[in-house]
C-alpha cells in the first residue's frame, strides 16, 4: 500500500473527529497540512501552497515544503485563479512567468494552481503547486491524476469541515440537541457538554448504562422502565418525555430516537435529538388547570362542578352515596363592585373562597360558577343538621366583617340547599332547584337560607304565568290606581295621599300593591306599567289639589326596573308639565331591593331627581339588611315603618317596642318617618308613643278607588269647613 493510500485512510479518519469538534481548528489544520505534504511528496513538488476562503475573504494558509511561509507571493496567482475559477498553468519561459514575480526561489520552474470548490459551486480555496519541472505537461500521468485525487480530498474535506460548522452553528442557537447511544445504551456523543439543565452527559459515568444512571432522579420510574424495555427490541421512537429532578426544579425532557446498524446488519445503538420541554408542559399544565378552575380564586368553574355533579350522581347511583349541593349568592357584593371597583370586588371574591374553603369538608368540591355566584357539592353532609350547621356556618362566615384595601365591608350571603337523591333525577335538576331555594332565600330577606321544597317550583310557575299576562295588563286596561290617605300624627289632618298600583287579571281578584316588585318588575313591560302609574296618579292628585286649593302630597314607590332607567328622570319632567303637579310635591320611593342593587345609574337619577326638587323615601324602613346608613347616601329623606312587617316577625308588645326604638332612630338621623299597617282598632296610644311624623291607617287591600277616594276627600274636606 503506497504511502498515498494510507494517508488516504489517515484522513479519512480525521474528518470524522472534525465533524465532533468544531473548536479544533489545530486538527483540522494538521489534516490539510497531512494532505498538502502527501501531494507534494507525491507529485515531487518544491512547494504546496493552499489558500481557504471564508466569504470570498483567505482566513489560513497551509504550506508543504521550503523552510519559510512568507517567501512566496501567490497574491496575483491567487486572485487570478478566484477571478476565472478554472485551473491556471505557468510554464518557465512562459510570458506570464516573470510579469507574475513568482519566482523568486530558484528551484520553482513552473506552476499549476487549481480552484478548490464546495459542493455549491462557492469557491473554497485555491491549491498551488511549484514544481522544479519546466511544465505541468512533464509530470507523469500518475503523479497528476494523484495531484487531481487529492484536490478532491481536499475539497471534501472543506465541505464536510464547512458542514460540520454549520450543524455546530444550528446547535449552538437550538433549542435542541444531538445524542448517540451504544448497543449497551451508554451515551457515546452530545452535541453540548450536558442535556440541558438535566446535567447527564457522556462524561460523568462513560461506563454506566445512561437509563440506570438516571433513574434515581427520574419522577416516573415505572415509565422510563416501560420505555427500556421497547428499546430492547430496535425501533424508532418519538416524543417520549420523562421527568428528572434536579434538586432546584423538575425538568421535562423530550426525545425522538432511530436505531443505527453497521453494514452487516449488526445493531449498534440510537442516535436522536432532544428538547427540554420544560416550559411547554408547564404550559400545558397551566392550560389543563385554567380549563377546569376559576383563575381568580382558584375554586373550581362551572364546567368542571357539572362534571364532578354528574361523578357524584355516578356514586349515588352504584353506591348509594349521598351528598348536599349547597348554591350561594353574596347579597351586597354589586354595591361594593360598583362602589370601589373590580379590583377591590376580586379581592372580596378571593376572601369568599377562602373562607368557604375553611368551613367545608375536605370531600366537598367548592365552584365559582360566575360571577358572585359559589357552589358546594360535599358527600360529607349526609343528615339534614349537618347540612344546616353547615349553611348556618357560611352565613356567619361571610357576615363576619373583612378589612380590605383598608376598609371595614360586610357582603353576607344567601344560599339554596338541594339534597341528593331527594331533589334531583339528575345533575341539571339537583342544580336548578337549589337555585330556586337561593331564590326564595332571596325574596325571604337575604342573609339566610332555604331547603328546596316542590312548592318554590308551583310559586316560580305562578310567577312566570303572572309575568306572561302582564304582558297584556296595558292594553286590556286591567291596570288602575286607588290611593290611601296620608294623616298628619299631630292634628290627623290629611297631608297626602298614597298611590297603589291594582292590577285586575281577567277573571281574576284585584291584585293590590305599591308597585310591581320582583318578579313582575322583570317583565318587560315594567317600565311602561311604572310610567303609567305615575301619570295617572299624578293627574289625579294634582286635579284634587286644583278643586280644593291645597297643596297635598303624592306618596308613589318606583318598580325597581324605574329605578334605573336612564330616562326617568325625563319622564317625571313630562308627566309635572302634563298633569301640572309640582316636583315638590312628588314623594317618589324605592323598595329595599332598589337601595341594595346600589346602582350608578339608581344614584345619577335619584341626585337628578333631588336637585328638582322631588323628595326620596323607602318603604321598608326595618327591612334587616337596609340600614340608615346607606339612605344617606342616596338622598333618602322619608321612611315608611311598616307595622304589619314587624308583626310578621314579632309578637304585638314587642312590635310597638321595636317600632318606637326604630323611629326614634330614624328621627335622630334626620330621616320623616310614616307609620302604616296602623289599624284603627288598635290602642291609638301606641300609635302616638312611636313618635312619627305620618301615618297611613287604612291596610293595602283596602285602598280606595279614585272616586270612592275623591267622594271620602271632599266629604273630609266639607266637614273640616264647617
Amino acid at each position: 500500500m503506497t504511502e498515498f493510500t494510507h494517508a488516504h485512510a489517515g484522513i479519512s479518519g480525521h474528518v470524522g473527529n472534525v465533524l465532533g469538534e468544531r473548536t479544533s481548528i489545530a486538527l483540522y489544520e494538521q489534516a490539510l497540512q497531512a494532505l498538502v505534504s502527501i501531494l507534494c511528496s507525491e507529485t515531487g513538488a518544491e512547494r504546496v501552497h493552499l489558500t481557504l476562503l471564508q466569504n470570498e475573504t483567505p482566513y489560513m494558509v497551509v504550506l508543504a515544503g521550503g523552510n519559510e511561509r512568507c517567501d512566496l507571493n501567490a497574491a496575483p496567482l491567487f486572485e487570478r485563479v478566484a477571478k476565472r475559477r478554472e485551473p491556471v498553468f505557468i510554464d518557465s519561459g512562459s510570458p506570464e512567468h516573470a510579469s507574475l514575480s513568482l519566482f523568486s526561489v530558484p528551484e520553482v520552474a513552473s506552476i499549476a494552481s487549481f480552484p478548490i470548490s464546495d459542493r455549491r459551486k462557492a469557491l473554497a480555496g485555491v491549491l498551488t503547486i511549484f514544481s522544479a519541472a519546466q511544465s505541468w505537461s512533464a509530470l507523469s500521468e500518475a503523479q497528476k491524476g494523484r495531484a487531481q485525487e487529492l484536490q478532491f480530498i481536499t475539497e471534501r474535506l472543506i465541505e464536510a469541515r464547512l458542514n460540520a460548522d454549520r450543524l455546530s452553528d444550528y446547535l449552538e442557537i437550538a433549542t435542541d440537541w444531538v445524542w448517540e447511544q451504544d448497543q449497551d445504551l451508554r451515551l457515546t456523543y452530545s452535541s453540548i457538554g450536558d442535556l440541558g439543565r438535566t446535567q447527564l452527559s457522556a462524561d460523568n459515568a462513560p461506563d454506566g448504562p445512561r437509563w440506570d444512571t438516571i433513574t434515581g432522579r427520574v419522577t416516573d420510574p415505572g415509565r422510563l422502565a416501560a420505555h427500556k424495555e421497547t428499546l430492547k427490541d430496535p425501533r424508532p421512537f418519538r416524543d417520549f418525555r420523562y421527568s428528572i429532578d434536579t434538586g432546584d426544579e423538575t425538568v421535562c425532557v423530550s426525545i425522538h430516537g432511530w436505531p443505527i446498524y453497521a453494514p452487516d446488519g449488526r445493531f449498534l445503538g440510537y442516535r436522536g435529538i432532544g428538547r427540554d420541554v420544560t416550559e411547554e408542559e408547564r404550559a400545558k399544565k397551566q392550560i389543563a388547570y385554567y380549563a377546569s378552575h376559576d383563575p381568580l380564586t382558584g375554586l373550581v368553574n362551572r364546567a368542571a362542578f357539572t362534571a364532578q355533579l354528574e361523578r357524584t350522581f355516578c356514586d349515588w347511583t352504584e353506591h348509594g352515596d349521598p351528598a348536599a349541593l349547597l348554591l350561594l349568592d353574596l347579597d351586597n357584593f354589586k354595591t361594593l363592585n360598583d362602589t370601589y371597583g373590580h379590583s377591590f370586588g376580586d379581592a372580596i371574591l378571593k376572601e369568599v373562597a377562602h373562607r368557604l374553603g375553611s368551613i367545608v369538608s375536605h370531600e366537598a368540591t367548592i365552584a365559582r360558577l360566575g360571577g358572585d355566584e359559589f357552589a358546594i357539592l360535599d358527600p360529607a353532609l349526609i343528615r339534614r343538621s349537618a347540612v344546616t350547621e353547615c349553611a348556618g356556618a357560611m352565613i356567619s362566615a361571610l357576615n363576619t366583617p373583612a378589612t380590605i384595601d383598608g376598609k371595614q365591608v360586610r357582603f353576607g350571603c344567601s344560599i339554596g340547599v338541594a339534597l341528593l337523591p331527594q331533589h334531583g333525577a339528575d345533575g341539571n335538576q339537583l342544580l336548578g332547584n337549589a337555585d330556586l331555594a337561593l331564590y326564595a332565600a332571596k325574596r325571604a330577606g337575604r342573609n339566610r337560607f332555604r331547603f328546596f321544597e316542590h312548592t318554590m317550583r308551583y310559586e316560580l310557575e305562578d310567577a312566570d304565568e303572572q309575568r306572561r299576562a302582564m304582558r297584556f295588563a296595558l292594553p286590556r286596561n286591567e291596570i288602575s290606581v286607588a290611593f290611601r290617605s296620608i294623616r298628619s300624627l299631630s292634628d290627623d289632618r290629611i297631608t297626602g295621599a298614597e298611590a297603589v298600583l291594582v292590577w285586575t287579571p281577567a277573571h281574576a281578584t284585584p291584585i293590590r300593591m305599591r308597585a310591581l316588585g320582583s318578579p313582575l318588575a322583570q317583565a318587560d313591560e315594567a317600565l311602561e306599567i311604572g310610567t303609567h302609574f305615575l301619570r295617572r296618579a299624578a293627574g289625579q292628585l294634582a286635579d284634587w289639589n286644583r278643586r280644593a286649593g291645597v297643596s297635598r302630597t303624592l306618596s308613589l314607590t318606583l318598580n325597581p326596573a324605574q329605578c334605573e332607567d336612564p330616562n326617568l328622570v325625563a319622564n317625571v319632567i313630562r308627566i309635572e308639565a302634563e298633569t301640572g303637579l309640582g316636583l315638590d310635591n312628588l314623594q317618589l320611593n324605592l323598595f329595599a331591593e332598589s337601595v341594595l342593587r346600589h346602582s350608578g345609574e339608581l344614584k345619577s337619577n335619584l341626585a337628578a331627581l333631588l336637585a328638582k326638587g322631588v323628595t326620596i323615601g323607602i318603604t321598608e324602613y326595618g327591612h334587616q339588611l337596609v340600614s340608615p346608613f346607606k339612605l344617606l347616601p342616596l338622598g333618602i329623606s322619608r321612611v315608611n315603618l311598616d307595622l304589619d312587617a314587624l308583626r310578621r316577625v314579632d309578637d304585638s308588645a314587642d312590635a310597638w317596642a321595636t317600632a318606637k326604638a326604630l323611629t326614634r332612630f330614624a328621627r335622630d338621623m334626620g330621616f320623616s318617618v310614616c307609620t302604616s299597617g296602623y289599624d284603627r282598632h288598635a290602642d291609638h296610644e301606641q300609635l302616638l308613643n312611636c313618635g312619627g311624623d305620618t301615618y297611613i291607617s287604612r291596610p293595602i287591600h283596602h285602598a280606595l278607588d279614585a272616586d270612592a277616594f275623591t267622594e271620602r276627600l271632599f266629604s273630609i274636606e266639607k266637614q273640616t269647613a264647617m
